[in-house]
């Protein structure tokens, strides 16, 4: 229907990740149907399809496949990026978004992820809850916005993905 927003979300391997396959599938869909942006990527996606700028500060990548992981949280990825230290950061290039959606991995012991876009602040995601689950935070992007800024300003907060809309 025109007017309504439809999402694909394609699961697979590495070749999945680096954008090879979906990349072919993505442009072809927004050639018919128009634009609606990168969607949904893993935290820890570098430049290039998914716009994170090297380097980061202060996150430690965990992935579904790594010993010691069972268990663990990961979303929809199998992977998850998590503040090691505080005053972690981690930046994404904006490419046109009009919104970026946060999926923070919610629980007692997480704590607050402040997002910034070109210096000017868009709010602060309290991921603690009571029980462990993942959490979903829509933010509206300045119009002509360059640069996404993350900042945890204490350890824990652990990251599952972004999505990038741009419309």
């Amino acid at each position: 229907t025109e007017g309504r927003r439809a999402r694909i979300l394609v699961l697979g391997d590495s070749h999945i990740a680096a954008d090879y396959v979906t990349r072919t599938l993505r442009t072809e869909l927004q050639r018919i149907f128009g634009d609606g942006g990168r969607g949904y990527i893993h935290a820890d996606q570098k430049d290039g399809y998914g716009g994170r700028r090297l380097p980061h500060f202060g996150w430690t990548r965990h992935r579904m496949v790594d010993p010691g992981e069972e268990g663990g949280a990961f979303g929809f990825s199998g992977f998850r990026l998590e503040a090691s230290h505080a005053k972690a950061t981690s930046d994404f290039k904006l490419e046109g978004d009009a919104r970026v959606q946060l999926f923070p991995q919610g629980g007692p012991d997480r704590g607050v992820l402040k997002v910034s876009a070109d210096g000017k602040a868009l709010g602060e995601l309290v991921s603690t809850a009571t029980t462990p689950a993942p959490l979903s935070f829509p933010l509206d992007v300045p119009k002509g916005g360059q640069l996404l800024h993350l900042l945890a300003p204490d350890p824990n907060v652990s990251l599952l993905g972004i999505s990038f809309e741009s419309k």
